[in-house]
């Protein structure tokens, strides 16, 4: 009887310890937002918006449909946050999630799902770092090419110029907003 005692009060305690936060801001728990729908069996792409036009964002090198369909949210600043398509900027770094199924055109086409913005902080300055190159390089018809390579202090990725043809490697140091570029061999 004395030993069983014993085990309740150490089950309470530890039932206790583990606890159940609900924090979904990012805050002290380190929890960060959760979409409020699945995304089991789609496609995730991550990058930045690089142009809107007639429901259709280019994120990277694929140009996205959205409808009244596409679960259009933000997250990261408090909870998933419902937003319109008119909410949507360039240079704001994205997670788009779609069926697999993508047109080979020249940008790529297909139909987003669900469609994220990151209102985290981290995503927030490399927003920033982008938007910033975008303004100072003042192009406005590029396709990013391949993977964006992110890290805490930099982003790396290739892109081509729709308007001259040529290609390039940039490389955005994200807290001073600076950048290099070095052309690529055609």
């Amino acid at each position: 009887m004395v030993k069983r005692f014993w085990l309740l009060p150490l089950m309470v305690l530890l039932l206790a310890a583990c606890g159940t936060s609900t924090s979904t801001n990012g805050g002290a728990s380190g929890v960060s937002d959760q979409l409020s729908i699945s995304t089991e069996g789609k496609t995730k792409g991550e990058g930045f918006i690089i142009k809107t036009e007639d429901h259709k964002v280019l994120v990277n090198d694929t140009f996205f449909t959205i409808d009244d369909k596409t679960h259009l949210v933000s997250i990261g600043d408090g909870g998933e946050k419902q937003l319109e398509f008119e909410d949507l900027e360039i240079g704001m770094k994205v997670d788009v999630y779609n069926s697999g199924i993508i047109l080979t055109s020249f940008p790529a086409q297909g139909y987003a799902d669900i469609f994220v913005v990151k209102k985290d902080e981290e995503s927030l300055n490399y927003a920033k770092a982008f938007e910033a190159f975008l303004t100072s390089e003042n192009r406005k018809n590029i396709v990013l090419m391949g993977e964006i390579e992110f890290d805490e202090d930099f982003i790396e990725f290739n892109f081509t110029d729709m308007d001259t043809n040529d290609s390039f490697h940039a490389s955005i140091n994200v807290s001073e907003q600076t950048y290099s570029l070095n052309v690529l061999e055609q």
